[in-house]
């Protein structure tokens, strides 16, 4: 039987900037739920590294703070919008209400992301170098090439992401009126060139191959006031 797509309630919080992931884990543990990105959809892909991750939403920002454990740490991408899912990488699609757009947020073990919107999987325009300075990446390893792989134990690192309400408002509704109380999302952890590929979801994909860019999959996100 096919499973069906989550829902989250996503709280309200008193953080506007983050200058490290501890001072967003302080405010994150006070009042978020963790979540678990778990669902191994494609049984030719059975590594299961532990991803568990929080996510409230503020005035100017999404927050989403994740927990990732696995045996190999790949960090070779270095520049945005370069080939980050090759990298141990953490993601984030959302799609906003009346829109068929939806946009991708990946983001290697470094904190350097590819974003985009689409239109499909193969159709997409990036956010601009100012878009992309307006979201926050912060990640508890140095930003330089990364290669760890442990046989007998998990490699641990954390990544804090805040996703700029009003770019979002400003490409999909052209206006900088209040963001919604809801859209509708999926969080993935993959790593196309590790050492034991994986694609994992929060949300399941009944698909025969891997692949994330499927908004009908997405799960349901609703944010407190």
């Amino acid at each position: 039987m096919t499973e069906q797509p989550q829902m989250m309630k996503v709280p309200l919080i008193q953080l506007d900037a983050a200058d490290s992931i501890e001072e967003a884990r302080r405010v994150l543990d006070a009042c978020s739920t963790r979540f678990q990105v778990d669902h191994v959809n494609w049984s030719a892909f059975p590594y299961k590294p532990s991803v568990s991750a929080q996510i409230a939403h503020s005035k100017e920002y999404i927050w989403i703070l994740a927990d990732i454990h696995e045996n190999h740490i790949r960090g070779h991408e270095l520049k945005d919008h370069g080939h980050v899912w090759e990298d141990s990488c953490f993601e984030f699609f959302l799609q906003l209400p009346n829109q068929s757009r939806y946009v991708n947020i990946e983001t290697n073990c470094l904190g350097v992301s590819l974003a985009s919107i689409h239109v499909n999987r193969n159709e997409c325009t990036l956010f601009s170098e100012d878009d992309m300075e307006q979201f926050i990446r912060l990640s508890s390893l140095e930003k330089c090439y990364t290669d760890h792989y442990s046989h007998h134990s998990m490699l641990h690192w954390q990544l804090l992401i805040g996703v700029p309400k009003k770019v979002l408002m400003k490409h999909f509704y052209g206006s900088d009126d209040a963001f919604p109380s809801s859209f509708r999302a999926n969080f993935y952890k993959c790593g196309d060139k590790t050492i034991l590929p994986h694609f994992l979801s929060w949300s399941p994909i009944d698909l025969k191959k891997p692949d994330f860019h499927v908004p009908a999959f997405f799960g349901d996100i609703v944010l407190d006031e």
